[in-house]
């Protein structure tokens, strides 16, 4: 929101409710009982959320603004996936599914940032320029 992207939050938004969606209802079907599952406990360890929530972000900012921009976001995202099996919250294939599922509606919804066209001013004149490659 900082960068006035109202384009890339809208997409970004599709992308995280739709993986989010699908991860609740894969663990509404799957019901995998979690690593660390104890009588009584909730039967819902496929897929990851939290992996699939941090996977989003840092998808949505490879996407939108280049890999450069995004191999800080994914290696905390891939700390939270580390974080999940060591905690024994969930299985790897957990963690796997949950970065697959928010990587995949990223790519689905999210498009690159036009970086191609500006509108400059001075003061006294405006300049719109287009820059592409040949």
């Amino acid at each position: 929101m900082r960068e006035k992207d109202y384009t890339g939050a809208k997409q970004w938004t599709y992308s995280v409710l739709s993986s989010q969606l699908t991860s609740e209802l894969l663990k509404k079907a799957t019901k995998r009982k979690r690593p660390d599952y104890e009588e009584g406990d909730k039967r819902d360890s496929f897929p990851s959320g939290h992996t699939a929530s941090a996977f989003s972000g840092a998808t949505f900012i490879h996407k939108r603004y280049g890999l450069k921009q995004a191999i800080i976001p994914y290696t905390m995202a891939g700390f939270v996936g580390y974080s999940r099996v060591q905690a024994k919250r969930h299985h790897k294939t957990d963690v796997i599914a949950g970065a697959l599922i928010s990587s995949f509606y990223t790519w689905v919804f999210v498009d690159k940032e036009n970086n191609n066209l500006s509108l400059t001013t001075d003061g006294e004149s405006t300049k719109l320029e287009y820059k592409t490659n040949f």
